[in-house]
């Protein structure tokens, strides 16, 4: 069962956030590590998902190949690289049931007993429908995240 709770901020952003047992060098890194990356970032079972570039400094870009699922791949261009405190990127699906339009994802990395909180934003969706699919997907990313750091006993 998710630890993921989102909430919707308006009808073009919703936040996802969750608490991940580790300590915040460890989350923070998770998302920058191009190895990493392509083991956790699953937005649903069935996706693989392929690392083709990952240049994370402000102006770098990413691209994400996504294969057996409804989007073909995801870009963008990343804002902000404050380690270990917060990321930003630009964000661009590649697919026909999503807009083409770039929208805003911030992460922020809160340091709480229990390891992290994750705070993750996407913003400037084009309706409500983009924003119920893309929280729908960052569950399953973030479910898949905590699963691939979870402390070993």
């Amino acid at each position: 069962m998710s630890r993921v709770r989102a909430e919707v901020l308006s009808p073009s952003a919703v936040r996802l956030t969750c608490v991940i047992r580790r300590p915040r060098d460890t989350v923070f890194d998770a998302w920058l590590n191009p190895a990493e990356v392509a083991v956790w970032f699953l937005p649903a079972p069935n996706i693989q998902c392929k690392v083709l570039e990952m240049d994370a400094r402000p102006g770098g870009k990413y691209s994400l190949s996504m294969e057996g699922g409804d989007c073909s791949g995801i870009s963008g261009t990343y804002e902000v690289v404050d380690r270990p405190n917060k990321i930003v990127f630009t964000w661009f699906s590649e697919s026909s049931n999503f807009e083409k339009a770039v929208t805003l994802v911030t992460l922020n990395f809160i340091a709480v007993e229990e390891g992290t909180r994750l705070v993750l934003t996407h913003e400037k969706l084009s309706n409500e429908t983009s924003r119920d699919n893309h929280a729908r997907g960052w569950t399953g990313c973030l479910t898949s995240l905590e699963r691939h750091l979870a402390p070993t006993q």
